[in-house]
């Protein structure tokens, strides 16, 4: 940062300094652009399967259980979305 701020005070200025602050300056932008979108999909794809996981988890249990005794498939249903909103 300090060497911008003295680039941009410099009455000499070379001009291709200019364009490899500017080129610099870019080059960070998209990187950072890059590395998000990234991160974005790594979180995503981590938090389907944590939900494909327990949701199977979930499955395997309601199909496990010997009887529902008197509860129905809509109360299974309900169960799995008080679990997931």
């Amino acid at each position: 940062m300090r060497r911008l701020v003295q680039f941009v005070q410099d009455n000499d200025k070379v001009w291709w300094h200019g364009a490899i602050w500017a080129a610099g300056m870019a080059g960070s932008e998209l990187m950072r652009v890059l590395l998000f979108g990234m991160s974005w999909a790594v979180a995503y794809r981590t938090g389907s399967r944590l939900r494909s996981a327990v949701m199977a988890l979930l499955y395997k249990k309601v199909i496990r259980l010997s009887t529902l005794g008197d509860k129905s498939i809509g109360e299974v249903n309900y169960l799995k979305q008080k679990i997931y909103p």
